[in-house]
């Protein structure tokens, strides 16, 4: 799995925004963007990665957590890409699947569990990726 941080230095309050793509760029890998921070750069950098012939630039965003500096982007995303997005959170407007601790997700050309953490929010998760 590739990992992309498509805002590397934010120009304002933002979070990063890492894309996971598969090793290949494979049709079956889903192209997935874990946050979508609030900083514009982010429609830049991804323009100059190569996601994949034919494929979606970002099949899936994953949010980590409700905090607007890791979700300001995501109706522009959603828009732009008609990408799927998960989030632990039902307080997150655009979400079209919550998900659940121990759940299991295609990241990439992986597999991620879903870790429900409590603590700097109340719908704080990691992902586990196994390789």
């Amino acid at each position: 799995m590739r990992v992309d941080n498509l805002i590397p230095f934010a120009k304002n309050y933002s979070s990063n925004a890492f894309l996971l793509r598969g090793d290949f760029n494979a049709l079956a890998d889903l192209n997935t963007l874990i946050d979508t921070g609030r900083d514009e750069m982010l429609f830049e950098n991804i323009e100059t990665i190569n996601t994949g012939l034919g494929k979606k630039a970002i099949d899936q965003i994953i949010l980590t957590h409700c905090h607007y500096d890791h979700t300001g982007l995501l109706n522009k995303l959603k828009a732009n890409y008609g990408s799927k997005v998960y989030a632990y959170s039902n307080h997150i407007s655009g979400v079209d699947k919550l998900l659940t601790d121990g759940e299991y997700l295609k990241i990439a050309n992986d597999v991620g569990m879903i870790i429900h953490l409590a603590g700097h929010s109340a719908d704080s998760i990691a992902i586990y990726c196994f390789d």
